[in-house]
């Protein structure tokens, strides 16, 4: 239960990690004022003022609680639909720039688990560490033979800890996508306000926790959930691309509101409107100032404010776009996938074309004609007075097309 004694501090923590730290719109949105903290309608001056201070205080506070929180920082700095800029920067940082594990304790807990002192174990052992991460650390080390090797050590007393937090983490998800609140737009009623809580659930429902069928030439490495398309969202969602490297709004929207389902009082024409406007906004950034995953998030938002109901497939799209800017961007500053995307137009338009004239695609045009023509040979003959239907669909089609 969420409001059990053992999750009391637990739930005051997180209230007070959004609403401490200049994001209570954000609390707002997931549902977390209810809980307790109050609901000003207006964010308060000095929120909106002092956020890069704010960001920085909210991953430090991330920090002090725990690995858990540590791993609910990394997984919002991917979020830029959910959290502004800054801290989205700062808890990038929490992906590679976590505190060390104090020495000491990597020694002692390498040696009660091998049972042995770490001179006994190894030649050399580096007491500074590869890497550090929420939940362990890596030293390089070389084993008596002479063999290099890699240590990862568990942060100490975290199992019993991490085990409670995703325990709460569980019951507040619960909570939060229980929550059934009026949308302002609409009469029905939504059990969700953001993309967070209503994609992200299909997404996940939809999605392998691995990826399969990888060329081992080029492996995805922690890229988390995996999907796979349908021919058809594959060739909406490489127009989606192409129209939004090219700032083609319009032809952003109709696209989307193909691959869509839109509510009842969606409206068409200022929704066209509003994806323009936010496709504008990027018209005079360069190739490189382009962030497709950041984009793409803002146009999910719009859409789902909108009252256009994306595949859930389109968040994990942008997930996988975001974290695609920050790596490439990292190897090379120079890389923009939007621009990539079209430099295969060519490519992509002469594999369609070939798709399309394989004899099974060509097979099966013709079945969907002969349909049609029987359908409407079928309506034809009911409309003659005393005609009446006795040949097949297929056979009234061969008939009617002699060789």
């Amino acid at each position: 239960m969420l409001f059990a004694p053992k999750h009391l501090l637990r739930l005051a923590a997180i209230v007070g990690l959004f609403t401490q730290y200049g994001l209570r719109d954000v609390a707002r949105q997931q549902g977390l004022l209810s809980l307790g903290a109050g609901d000003d309608d207006e964010l308060p001056p000095d929120e909106v003022a002092n956020r890069e201070a704010h960001a920085e205080g909210f991953k430090r506070r991330l920090v002090e609680l725990g690995p858990a929180y540590v791993k609910l920082g990394q997984l919002l700095s991917t979020r830029p639909d959910l959290l502004p800029p800054p801290y989205i920067r700062e808890l990038e940082c929490l992906q590679d720039d976590v505190g060390p594990i104090p020495l000491a304790d990597v020694e002692a807990t390498i040696e009660h688990e091998l049972g042995a002192r770490i001179s006994k174990l190894f030649e050399f052992f580096d007491p500074k560490p590869l890497g550090t991460a929420s939940l362990g650390q890596v030293h390089g080390a070389r084993l008596r033979g002479g063999r290099a090797v890699v240590v990862k050590v568990q942060r100490p007393h975290i199992r019993a800890a991490l085990a409670d937090d995703l325990l709460f983490f569980n019951e507040l998800a619960g909570f939060m996508a229980a929550q059934v609140v009026s949308d302002e737009r609409r009469e029905e009623v939504l059990p969700a306000t953001t993309p967070l809580s209503k994609l992200e659930a299909e997404a996940q429902a939809a999605a392998s926790p691995v990826p399969d069928g990888v060329d081992v030439r080029l492996a995805l490495i922690d890229f988390g959930m995996t999907a796979r398309l349908s021919s058809t969202m594959r060739d909406a969602t490489t127009r989606l691309l192409m129209a939004l490297g090219d700032h083609r709004g319009d032809q952003v929207a109709s696209t989307l509101i193909e691959m869509g389902e839109p509510t009842s009082n969606f409206d068409r024409s200022g929704y066209t409107r509003e994806i323009s406007s936010l496709i504008a906004r990027n018209v005079d950034l360069t190739a490189e100032e382009v962030e497709a995953g950041r984009l793409l998030f803002e146009v999910i938002d719009l859409s789902f404010r909108k009252g256009l109901r994306l595949p859930a497939e389109m968040t994990l799209l942008a997930k996988a776009l975001f974290n695609l800017d920050g790596v490439t961007r990292a190897l090379d500053p120079t890389f923009t996938p939007l621009e990539t995307i079209r430099g295969f137009d060519n490519e992509i338009a002469m594999s369609r074309a070939k798709r399309d004239m394989s004899p099974r695609r060509l097979y099966q045009i013709a079945m969907e004609s002969s349909d049609l023509l029987a359908a409407l040979h079928t309506g034809w003959t009911r409309s003659r007075p005393g005609s009446r239907t006795t040949n097949s669909p297929r056979t009234w089609m061969c008939r009617s097309f002699p060789r």
